[in-house]
């Protein structure tokens, strides 16, 4: 997806797995943001490009239990 704002022309690049999630975000071919999931498609991690990380524990019926960056 290409965006224009004041003529500064900006890229977004969006990756997906086999399942649909949303693996990765790209600025103009710089990664953003990588994500990482379960088996059953609950988000793990959130990687930004300062390199924080955003984990998350799920319960037995998927319920987010804990959200904190490492």
């Amino acid at each position: 997806m290409t965006s224009q704002v004041q003529g500064v022309t900006d890229t977004y690049g969006y990756t997906y797995d086999l399942a649909g999630w949303l693996t990765e975000v790209k600025l103009n071919g710089v990664t953003l943001t990588t994500y990482d999931y379960d088996s059953n498609g609950n988000r793990l991690t959130r990687t930004s490009l300062s390199g924080s990380t955003r984990n998350r524990g799920h319960s037995m019926v998927f319920q987010v239990v804990d959200g904190r960056f490492a």
